[in-house]
């Protein structure tokens, strides 16, 4: 899944703070070191899904993770 046109990226969101955005950037550091952790591009995915429904308010930076996980999927060993 690549991020639609129309969803949330923390580059539209020109109102954010730095400080905002450097928390956000936290998160997703954080969630990508558990994500590189996991054995398949699946496993991924589900860890994804399973963190959006439970932090609503952070869904645009788990679509920029998982956007990410698209396009480096073959560098951190996941298959698709």
């Amino acid at each position: 899944m690549a991020i639609k046109e129309g969803m949330p990226t923390l580059d539209k969101h020109s109102s954010l703070t730095e400080e905002e955005i450097k928390n956000h950037l936290k998160i997703m550091e954080t969630d990508l070191n558990v994500i590189k952790k996991l054995e398949t591009y699946s496993n991924a995915i589900r860890f994804i899904d399973t963190k959006l429904s439970k932090r609503k308010e952070n869904y645009e930076h788990y679509l920029l993770v998982l956007d990410n996980i698209n396009k480096t999927a073959t560098v951190t060993g996941f298959e698709k």
